[in-house]
């Protein structure tokens, strides 16, 4: 409840390239949340066990509260997967539990938001995350490439380094 309906095609989601898919959308997850501060803590691009892993956050999405101050950086990184495979391949396969994610996020903000509030919200994190992942088109296929290629998070994040450099 609350969240923004997305138009059906972001959702279908295609299966060509799932590897690239894959590796894209965790790329616009770990590249905003590393653009927001987040300090990146692991990555994983395997099918089915795709996620990114920033540190304090082995609790997000699920116990305790959060000001909405806390929340807003969370809910961009979390809309920042879908987007940016969306902005790929025109469709999101990951894009159902990103929705997931961050309604968990939500229903957590204290004082609690109404479900109208929070469909603006999602829309704001949607544009932050669109915003940002147009800033930094070189960084993301970087680090899309750099995942793609199982390069540690070490390697993945001098190789968005490297990209905004350039």
């Amino acid at each position: 409840p609350g969240l923004l309906p997305l138009p059906a095609k972001i959702l279908e989601g295609k299966q060509d390239e799932p590897a690239r898919r894959v590796a894209r959308h965790e790329a616009g997850h770990l590249l905003i949340g590393y653009a927001l501060g987040l300090a990146v803590e692991s990555y994983s691009a395997s099918p089915g066990e795709a996620s990114v892993q920033f540190a304090g956050e082995e609790n997000a999405g699920k116990v305790g509260v959060l000001s909405l101050e806390d929340a807003q950086p969370l809910l961009v990184v979390g809309m920042a997967g879908m987007l940016s495979e969306y902005g790929e391949f025109g469709d999101s396969d990951g894009g159902r539990a990103d929705l997931m994610q961050m309604q968990r996020i939500l229903s957590r903000v204290q004082p609690r938001i109404p479900p109208e509030q929070q469909q603006g919200y999602t829309r704001w994190a949607a544009l932050m995350a669109w915003s940002y992942l147009q800033t930094l088109e070189k960084p993301l296929e970087a680090a899309t490439d750099a995942i793609q290629a199982g390069k540690p998070l070490s390697e993945v994040l001098a190789a968005v380094e490297g990209a905004k450099q350039n």
